[in-house]
């Protein structure tokens, strides 16, 4: 519903649809605070402490051991740099490949260019759970499984939409610029 018909209602009816919709919103944000206060509250508390009180009780006594456990018992710092090493090389990975891919699909105007841009489409609408059992038996059998190197790749390869929004981006980048460097005697690597 646009703007100008919303202005249009009576007062009442406007009030009412910003009330449910702030509404929904509150609600949503409850949805997503109030596990995260549970579990901070209950990070808080001591072992006797968290059986015996409520979710929502405050600690009698603020008890730091737990993380103290976490990091030290639990790996937690193993886990935080294993998740940036994860994070670096994807991103770049996701980068440099999404980019060349949507430079050739964009920039190219070949016959199966349409015919890629549709496979890159129906290959974003699958379903990632769909794939699981073969995605997990692949990095099985390439001897990548426990790895950082399988999150990483398969990162970098499953990421159809980046490619789109390169694409994107590199619509509103003028042709004429490839143009005039191809002139200057820059291969298109370069032009890249």
């Amino acid at each position: 519903m646009s703007k100008y018909k919303f202005k249009e209602m009576p007062k009442a009816v406007r009030v009412l649809i910003s009330v449910a919709k702030y509404a929904v919103l509150v609600f949503a944000c409850l949805i997503v605070i109030i596990p995260l206060v549970v579990v901070l509250l209950g990070s808080l508390k001591t072992h006797d402490d968290f059986l015996s009180s409520g979710a929502f009780d405050l600690p009698q006594v603020i008890e730091l051991t737990n993380f103290q456990t976490a990091f030290i018992q639990g790996d937690v710092m193993r886990g935080l740099i294993n998740t940036a090493i994860i994070l670096v090389f994807s991103c770049v990975g996701t980068i440099i490949t999404g980019t060349m891919t949507a430079f050739v699909v964009q920039r190219f105007s070949m016959a199966f260019t349409k015919m890629v841009k549709a496979v890159f489409l129906v290959a974003a609408l699958l379903p990632n759970i769909s794939m699981q059992v073969t995605v997990f038996q692949i990095v099985h059998t390439l001897g990548l499984y426990d790895t950082l190197a399988a999150p990483i790749i398969l990162y970098i390869g499953t990421d159809i939409v980046s490619i789109y929004i390169f694409i994107q981006f590199l619509e509103n980048i003028s042709v004429s610029l490839d143009e005039s460097a191809i002139l200057d005697g820059c291969s298109y690597p370069r032009v890249y």
